[in-house]
């Protein structure tokens, strides 16, 4: 009998792809189809907003560049003005940079470890195109003096930069320039220190 029944289900005709179905299959089926076709739709446009979203904090957020005016080495004692300006669309807050300045054998590379006397400027808030100035001053030894104008040594102005959007997204902008005589200069590290933050 269990043989019977089956070879009853085996002849039975298989049911075509949709002609087959009863209205309520067909029901589930579209159902079926359509919330996943709403989930893909969905998770495309999550992501195209978020993109778009990333797009737009880049664009209006604020970025500070740092220029530093080229120093001579007329005297041991000298000034370099630095200027950082918000080059962005928003206000930066809690804008606070601090610069040093090494002197460096020529041959060995810049520590870059912030010691020595730090130069800094802070303000609460830094508007667009509005430009905040502060001047490194430094006095070199006699010794370090003769050395930097014979090329036996040269020195670097090094620091950095932080500061925060409307984001509360915390930001930083690194700079590093090396001053010294003709010839070539062990300063490789101080142009790979310049660097801005990716958030």
């Amino acid at each position: 009998m269990c043989a019977e029944g089956n070879k009853e289900n085996a002849e039975q005709p298989k049911k075509k792809f949709w002609v087959g179905y009863n209205p309520i299959e067909r029901m589930t089926l579209v159902n079926v189809v359509f919330v996943a076709l709403y989930s893909v739709l969905t998770a495309i446009l999550a992501c195209i907003a978020l993109q778009q979203y990333r797009a737009l904090k880049t664009d209006v957020r604020p970025w500070i560049k740092i220029d530093v005016e080229i120093a001579k080495v007329p005297d041991r004692s000298i000034s370099v003005p630095v200027r950082a300006v918000n080059s962005g669309k928003t206000p930066a807050k809690n804008y606070d940079s601090g610069f040093f300045i090494e002197v460096v054998n020529n041959g060995d590379d810049p520590r870059l470890d912030g010691a020595g006397t730090r130069t800094f400027a802070n303000t609460g808030v830094l508007f667009p195109n509005t430009p905040t100035d502060v001047t490194v001053t430094y006095t070199f030894g006699e010794s370090d003096f003769q050395d930097i104008k014979s090329g036996k040594k040269f020195f670097v102005l090094y620091g950095m930069a932080t500061y925060t959007d409307f984001f509360r997204v915390k930001h930083w902008t690194k700079i590093c320039r090396f001053f010294a005589g003709n010839g070539l200069f062990t300063a490789k590290k101080c142009t790979d220190y310049n660097d801005i933050d990716d958030n």
